[in-house]
């Protein structure tokens, strides 16, 4: 089974460029609007695919992040965005909608691709200009010495948005390792990342 691996070279925009990796693509203009296919499609017997993309900058002239992923067939102009033509279909992370073979029939879908909340530490901190003050461990990963418990708190905020307040003063995690999180502690937690706290009514 041939499955993706890198970007294509042939198979791209006019106004894309390609590093010498493969894995690297560079937007050159003069339009917004540009595509790009794999250099293989994900094969019809691979049930589930998983790919990461590492987004550095994506702003168009009005400085507005607009960056599509989808699915196409390879006949499809790729100066466009998946999903606006004929035989494709994309995501769009300017709105967050599914676009299927049209620009008017957009669907909510999902979270916008963007830094997520730009003001809070980790949007801050992942920003191109502060790339140079991260330590990453062997694995690749960052670490941060905070409760671990109420740090998935703070990642359903990046994912959706909302901060998820217990309905009591004291509210339990786990009742079988009887770990208990308290609305204070959840506080100083928003605090420490930089998450505006709405003000109580």
């Amino acid at each position: 089974m041939v499955l993706p691996t890198a970007w294509s070279l042939d198979d791209k925009s006019t106004f894309l460029s390609v590093d010498s990796g493969g894995l690297g693509v560079i937007h050159k203009g003069p339009s917004d609007y540009a595509a790009i296919l794999a250099n293989h499609p994900i094969p019809p017997q691979c049930e589930l695919f998983y790919f990461e993309v590492d987004i550095i900058e994506g702003r168009n002239r009005e400085n507005k992040r607009f960056i599509g992923i989808g699915f196409c067939e390879k006949t499809v102009d790729l100066n466009g965005v998946p999903g606006l033509f004929n035989k494709s279909w994309g995501y769009h992370g300017d709105d967050g909608k599914f676009f299927r073979e049209s620009p008017n029939n957009g669907h909510p879908y999902g979270p916008l691709f963007s830094t997520a909340h730009p003001d809070t530490l980790l949007g801050t901190m992942f920003q191109e200009r502060n790339r140079h003050l991260l330590d990453l461990t062997d694995q690749n990963e960052y670490f941060f010495d905070r409760d671990g418990i109420i740090f998935r708190y703070i990642m359903q905020f990046y994912r959706t948005g909302e901060i998820f307040w217990p309905e009591e003063t004291n509210f339990i995690i786990s009742p079988t390792q009887n770990l208990h999180i308290t609305r204070r502690e959840l506080e100083l937690e928003l605090d420490y990342f930089q998450i505006p706290v709405p003000k109580k009514d």
